[in-house]
């Protein structure tokens, strides 16, 4: 008895292809957008100046009002500083983390006018 050998087309593994693109590409957006995200947060950076009016709770640097209501104020040497001695005028440094203010540095000296 002779045998006859046919060929069976092979069937193929992946039914559906558009399924393995989709989850490739929504791997590679996740990857990608993941470290831009985090580098966001930690967002940290300081305006440098002279105090040009001082309102009750804000203080007014390079035409724009910066609120300091229960922020922190401190000079160069990491000591705390009183609101009394903020006066148009002083040079300082406004600390911002996340767009908020963080810190208020207040420098000891008074820049020469």
């Amino acid at each position: 008895m002779k045998r006859s050998l046919t060929i069976q087309p092979q069937r193929s593994l992946i039914k559906h292809p558009l399924i393995i693109v989709f989850a490739f590409l929504t791997l590679c957006l996740l990857v990608t957008s993941v470290p831009a995200t985090a580098g966001e947060r930690d967002k940290t950076y300081i305006l440098e100046g002279q105090i040009e009016n001082w309102p009750v709770d804000s203080i007014k640097l390079d035409g724009e009002y910066h609120s300091i209501k229960g922020v922190p104020l401190l000079n160069y040497e990491n000591e705390p500083v009183s609101k009394d001695e903020l006066r148009k005028g002083r040079f300082v440094g406004i600390v911002f983390k996340n767009e908020a203010v963080f810190l208020i540095l207040v420098d000891d000296k008074d820049l020469p006018r």
